[in-house]
């Protein structure tokens, strides 16, 4: 079992406790996850399953899309409904245009405070380690992008709306932060994530659903809700091997010919992970990656 596996996250349980489900449904051990997604949060996680788990990190750097619905007025303690409502603030003077032109406003890259109630680490804790325990510090700042706001509705003092985010970013920091600057304070209601890269929620399966279709991943048969490794980095340049060739890759060389085809192909000063393929069985053998001061080199190599 190798490859991506659509999930359609339920609330109320970790990113942690889906994972666990999911080793337990399909008996195996060799499952991770692209990004975590808060208890309250429900949606689409991609679970890396099998020798899948080796290209997390392409996988995490993908921008996400969310639906969220936020209301403003008040002010938790965790920037969400989980939270102690610390501030409450009247919200009737609000008009809706007032909110729509500050949500348009509040886009592009922008440096946010990490939520304290995270699991951000700072000197080797993690912050909300410190916040539980009653700690005053500073929240450290990261930039975060915000784009293509749209799908706004207003039910003040409630609004929804759909964004797209970099990778790492924090809604509840954004929510908080569009609290601020409209002066009422705000938190998060509801979260769902709905696309990573290209992957989108409407293909996921839920945990109950996974467990009927079990048979579709074992076979690693491509499907809605799970994408062989071989099928997992479509936008990547393949190269195809076979023979001696194959053999060399396998064992973790990169043959001549592969190497003048790599010279070729790459942007180096744009340059991506190349996949590796099998001309025989189409399986992804491994990616190379070009790195100023050492060339061409195997990031990964991928044994199954």
């Amino acid at each position: 079992m190798n490859g991506l596996l659509l999930i359609d996250k339920p609330q109320g349980i970790t990113s942690h406790d889906v994972v666990a489900r999911v080793r337990k449904i399909l008996q195996i051990q060799s499952v991770g996850h692209s990004g975590t997604l808060d208890p309250l949060a429900t949606g689409l996680m991609i679970l890396l399953v099998g020798e899948a788990t080796k290209i997390s990190a392409l996988m995490i750097e993908k921008n996400k899309k969310y639906a969220l619905k936020a209301r403003l007025g008040e002010t938790t303690d965790t920037l969400d409904r989980s939270g102690q409502i610390t501030e409450k603030k009247e919200t009737d003077h609000l008009q809706e245009k007032e909110v729509r032109q500050a949500i348009q406003m509040f886009q592009g890259e922008l440096d946010l405070p990490i939520p304290a109630f995270s699991a951000k680490k700072v000197d080797g804790q993690k912050l909300y380690d410190k916040a539980r325990a009653g700690e005053s510090f500073p929240l450290p700042l990261k930039k975060m992008t915000f784009q293509d706001l749209s799908e706004v509705q207003m039910k003040l003092p409630d609004f929804e709306l759909a964004l797209q985010c970099t990778s790492g970013s924090f809604i509840r920091s954004w929510v908080h932060e569009l609290g601020k600057k409209l002066h009422v304070g705000a938190h998060l209601l509801e979260l769902q994530r709905t696309e990573v890269g290209h992957f989108q929620l409407k293909n996921a399966v839920t945990l109950e659903q996974l467990a009927d279709r079990r048979d579709l991943i074992a076979q690693e048969t491509a499907s809605p809700f799970f994408i062989p490794l071989s099928q997992a980095l479509g936008h990547l340049i393949r190269i195809y091997v076979d023979g001696r060739e194959e053999f060399l890759v396998r064992n973790g060389s990169i043959p001549h010919r592969v190497k003048l085809e790599l010279i070729s192909r790459v942007d180096a000063d744009r340059p991506m992970p190349v996949q590796l393929m099998s001309k025989n069985s189409e399986r992804l053998l491994a990616l190379v990656e070009l790195e100023k001061e050492i060339g061409f080199h195997l990031r990964r190599v991928f044994q199954y």
